[in-house]
């Protein structure tokens, strides 16, 4: 069934999901943006009529009936569109990732949407990415000898930009949930590429699942090129270009499957190969599609514990590093500058 659609924050994210939403037969009735070169440029690429673009979101919801509101803005915007959307009687919201900037902002989009019986998804869609179906099928077949742990390195992309991703991945994969999280992270240095008011820390954090499978994340601001994820069992490794999807895959032998985790030069049977690329304007679809099923790839909660991540990660930092539990007591009104 057609859905009325509006797009909140039309930059490259916010286009994607215009294209996303157009491609599943749904009408995009409105968008709003404060940056008139953002405006502008969607009108252009979609040939909308002008009287589709806003810079006034209020205006926007007294000019249009939506069902479905997806907020493409940066973090600090995300809890009061959302909100906005729910009371002007949009049932259907998809909101990006950081779900909000404090606790507090989430705890009132959730309230919000219990009043409004909105259903709210949060764009956290690693669990649909086949690189991460081929991850994890791959480290949980028998001769894997188990999933153990996960080592990702990469540039410097900041924690709430890319590490996020990074929790949601592997919780997918270990099919458990992170309960302690250490972290060492640095001020960003450089200015951040969405404006000068946004800062989004990097460097190294370890988070480990109830079950004893470990995550270990090395973004720091001194590295500059590519993302690559090591995922160990007792008698495998998986290396693979989490950017590309080429990967290389070892195996003990026949003979050296028995031999104790001491004998890590054991003989070993090595393959390579390459996964699908990742498509985010399909991804987007899917999110979009789930979400009208009332089945969101990621809902309000699972948003919520990713955010309870990321500030887990600060509390720990601040603290030199101690473990935390990131579903524990945490600061509720503390605001995090991330974009």
């Amino acid at each position: 069934m057609n859905k009325k659609v509006v797009v909140c924050g039309v930059g490259r994210m916010g286009r994607r999901h215009i294209k996303a939403a157009q491609s599943l037969g749904h009408s995009v009735v409105g968008f709003f943006d404060t940056s008139k070169e953002s405006l502008t440029e969607t009108l252009r690429e979609f040939n909308f009529d002008t009287k589709t673009g806003f810079d006034d979101v209020s205006k926007m919801f007294s000019a249009v009936k939506a069902d479905v509101c997806i907020v493409a803005t940066t973090t600090p915007s995300h809890a009061a569109l959302a909100i906005t959307a729910m009371n002007a009687g949009c049932q259907h919201i998809l909101i990006e990732k950081p779900v909000a900037s404090s606790l507090n902002e989430c705890a009132e989009i959730i309230r919000v949407a219990a009043d409004t019986r909105s259903v709210v998804a949060v764009n956290h869609p690693y669990s649909e990415i086949a690189l991460s179906k081929f991850i994890r099928d791959t480290v949980h077949e028998t001769s894997f000898g188990g999933f153990s742990s996960c080592h990702i390195v990469g540039g410097n992309a900041g924690v709430a930009m890319n590490g996020i991703h990074f929790f949601d991945m592997f919780e997918f994969i270990a099919n458990d949930q992170i309960s302690q999280i250490s972290a060492r992270l640095v001020n960003q240095t450089d200015t951040n590429p969405r404006g000068p008011q946004y800062s989004d820390s990097s460097g190294v954090i370890d988070a480990m699942t109830t079950s004893g499978s470990r995550l270990h994340i090395d973004i720091s601001d001194d590295h500059g090129v590519g993302r690559y994820g090591i995922f160990m069992g007792k008698t495998a490794s998986l290396q693979i270009d989490l950017l590309s999807g080429k990967y290389s895959l070892s195996i003990r032998n026949h003979e050296t499957q028995h031999l104790p985790s001491t004998q890590y030069d054991a003989k070993t049977i090595t393959s390579s190969g390459e996964t699908a690329a990742i498509d985010i304007t399909a991804l987007s679809a899917l999110a979009l599609e789930r979400l009208l099923l009332d089945d969101p790839v990621s809902n309000l909660f699972d948003g919520e514990r990713y955010l309870r991540y990321l500030i887990a990660c600060h509390i720990s930092s601040e603290s030199g590093g101690n473990f935390v539990n990131p579903l524990g007591d945490l600061p509720q009104k503390r605001v995090f500058p991330w974009a």
